[in-house]
């Protein structure tokens, strides 16, 4: 086997990714590209000309809307327009992180472009970056095919209707960044007391956790009674767990469905930790169709309480923060809203100094904005 080829890229030395793309580009009869984001398209190479659109596959991701129009219209632009249906976005999945480049040549050899660059200048300029060029066996090359085509079923073919539609996020200046840290700090100040007792609550829950979640897992079985789950889940909740004291759910919970909720949740913790986003939202959104009205604020706390650096609580303290913060939530279906919630607030945690999860970080918007 070749030796695979290292690129270390800081912003003092020159990139030889570009070439490399381009490289693949002239010479593939097979070529595959992902990229997370698509910002920058100024690669006016031709294709292979023995290359076939059935060979050829190019998706980026959407998240954050940080894909640039102008980048997606130039590869439109670019591909011959039999090749165009092949240029996908990946509409239907959340966190669409891979940066590669694979391809095949006429001399029947495999390869792949893999590292940290997305399609962006920066990535070819001035990134601190690293990619590994390197050799594949048919086999192996095989595998990439039937990944590409997984990949595929979630996403959707790019048009000049969609670039209409997409809605891509405005860049923040260096000042209304300074801004937003300033005002963040100012919105929500560290509190060594609530902090403490936050962190007990999640201790307290590690204690009962093996209790709840075996309820849980009666009431979606049907060994129990709705009104039985609902007596129990508020006494466990009652040992110094809860992070709603006045238990807001509770108001109209002993007459809603938990069976259904239960349901919910044991699918939601039996998931893979790189699906869950997809099937909390699925979760969350059946029973919003389904009228189960305590979706949002029991759901969301059993969550935070079991992913707390993933799920926030889902209530109007939450809005009013995000809000205060000049974020603002597309209105969509409940599960949509509450995924987009999470993300933006697992960002929000990256900016705050000594809070180590997202139930850290709720405690300290609950007391400001309750």
């Amino acid at each position: 086997m070749k030796e695979p080829k290292l690129f270390l890229h800081t912003k003092e030395n020159e990139s030889e990714l570009l070439d490399f793309y381009q490289k693949a580009i002239t010479e593939a009869i097979e070529l595959y590209i992902v990229s997370a984001y698509l910002t920058e398209w100024n690669i006016n190479t031709k294709l292979n000309p023995k290359i076939k659109p059935s060979k050829f596959r190019f998706i980026f991701g959407k998240d954050f809307g940080l894909s640039r129009k102008k980048a997606v219209k130039n590869v439109l632009d670019w591909l011959p327009s039999e090749f165009q249906e092949k240029f996908l976005v990946a509409e239907h999945i959340q966190g669409f992180h891979p940066k590669a480049i694979f391809w095949k040549n006429n001399n029947n050899e495999y390869y792949a472009l893999i590292g940290s660059s997305n399609l962006t200048n920066a990535a070819f300029n001035s990134n601190c970056e690293a990619n590994i060029l390197t050799f594949l066996s048919e086999k192996q090359f095989l595998d990439v095919i039937k990944w590409i085509s997984s990949i595929e079923k979630e996403s959707k073919v790019v048009t000049k209707e969609w670039i209409d539609k997409y809605n891509q996020a405005i860049p923040l200046r260096i000042e209304q960044l300074n801004m937003y840290e300033k005002t963040l700090k100012d919105l929500l100040s560290y509190d060594e007391e609530l902090i403490s007792s936050r962190r007990k609550q999640l201790e307290n829950y590690k204690i009962h956790q093996k209790e709840l979640k075996k309820l849980i897992s009666k009431c979606a079985n049907g060994e129990i009674s709705h009104e039985n789950f609902y007596e129990n889940l508020k006494e466990i909740l009652k040992q110094g767990i809860s992070f709603q004291p006045r238990f807001d759910w509770s108001r109209r919970g002993s007459r809603d469905n938990f069976k259904l909720l239960c349901q919910a949740l044991d699918r939601i913790y039996k998931t893979k930790s790189d699906e869950r986003d997809n099937i909390v939202e699925k979760e969350i959104n059946n029973l919003q169709n389904k009228n189960i009205s305590n979706r949002k604020a029991l759901l969301s706390e059993l969550l935070s309480l079991e992913y707390p650096n993933e799920y926030p609580l889902f209530n109007q303290p939450v809005r009013d923060f995000l809000k205060s913060l000049n974020r603002t939530i597309p209105k969509s279906t409940d599960g949509r809203t509450y995924i987009v919630t999470s993300q933006i607030l697992r960002d929000i945690l990256n900016d705050m100094d000594k809070i180590e999860n997202l139930a850290e970080l709720d405690v300290l918007i609950q007391s400001k904005y309750r």
